[in-house]
């Protein structure tokens, strides 16, 4: 009954396709880590493939279900907005042609060796230092939740599937960002998963920008939440790049960035929104502030020049 017509269909062609992606993904690791031939060209090779896999389901996603969305407008829109769907899909194009340079795929390439996304890689990267500060701010009876326009690789390239501009998001128990973290790709100082962020790390590239929102707490459930950070900490994680496309984590504490923070809320009962913790992206924090709960607090807009020179960092976001 859920099922009907060309839903059905479509439904049924995304499952076999997206099962032979995964099937694909799972026997290329394994002629990887069995393979005779340990040669810099076998891997370099091997990584295009698989960066070629980790972004295919965005992909696919997008050329489905557009075609059903264009199917489905032209039962009821006239010959001009067809058109004008036409031209948007032309402009998307042009601006995936834009963001997709040999840079950021180069960069992107070169990340991937280092994400788990079934095991922990990531342990103790906070210090106590850390947590001091931390739970100094308990008194503060906020926590500021931080959207950012990195620049990065990987956040250019999410971009084009969620067609958002900002596609992070980070938390900090203060209000001046000194204790701001999130899971992201360690900017090849940490290993993928949770970390504690640098403010330069967000200037990547000419308009990278932070919008800076604040959220009542209570004394008690802030400390909730900064223990919970202490106990991920000293577990062990990694950064949930398969969960990005598939929606899932192999363990509790492999997770990508809005889904740590939308965990965080809800562990602190402070969530003002109900969702699968897999489905929520950066900007349902804004988004779905229906409530009104988030006060603006301030933005930092970066005119200075990028951080580093002519690279850009991957840095899942």
């Amino acid at each position: 009954m859920l099922l009907k017509g060309d839903d059905r269909k479509h439904k049924i062609y995304a499952i076999f396709i997206y099962t032979g992606i995964l099937v694909f993904g799972f026997v290329l690791n394994t002629i990887i880590i069995f393979a005779a031939d340990n040669s810099a060209g076998f891997f370099v090779f091997f990584r295009m493939i698989g960066a070629i896999i980790v972004f295919s389901p965005f992909f696919m996603e997008q050329f489905m279900f557009s075609a059903v969305d264009d199917r489905n407008r032209t039962n009821y829109t006239a010959t001009i907005g067809y058109e004008k769907n036409i031209s948007n899909h032309i402009d998307h194009l042009k601006k995936i042609k834009e963001k997709i340079t040999y840079g950021v795929i180069f960069e992107i390439l070169k990340d991937l060796p280092r994400h788990n996304s079934f095991k922990y890689i990531n342990k103790n990267s906070l210090s106590d230092e850390y947590f001091k500060k931390a739970y100094d701010t308990v008194n503060d009876e906020n926590i500021y939740i931080v959207l950012s326009n990195t620049g990065s690789a990987a956040s250019e390239v999410i971009s084009i599937f969620t067609k958002k501009i900002y596609n992070h998001i980070s938390i900090s128990f203060d209000s001046n960002l000194e204790t701001i973290i999130s899971y992201n790709g360690g900017d090849h100082l940490y290993p993928p998963g949770l970390n504690h962020e640098r403010i330069e790390w967000f200037n990547r590239k000419k308009d990278a920008s932070l919008i800076i929102y604040k959220l009542a707490v209570p004394g008690k459930r802030k400390h909730l939440m900064i223990d919970k950070v202490s106990d991920i900490n000293k577990a062990g994680n990694a950064y949930n790049i398969l969960g990005l496309i598939l929606k899932f984590s192999a363990k509790p504490n492999i997770l990508f960035c809005s889904q740590f923070i939308y965990k965080l809320l809800k562990l602190a009962e402070i969530n003002y929104f109900e969702m699968d913790d897999g489905e929520v992206r950066p900007t349902d924090f804004i988004e779905l502030d229906y409530y009104r709960k988030l006060n603006f607090a301030y933005e930092i807009k970066f005119d200075s020049k990028p951080a580093g020179t002519n690279t850009v960092a991957a840095g899942f976001c």
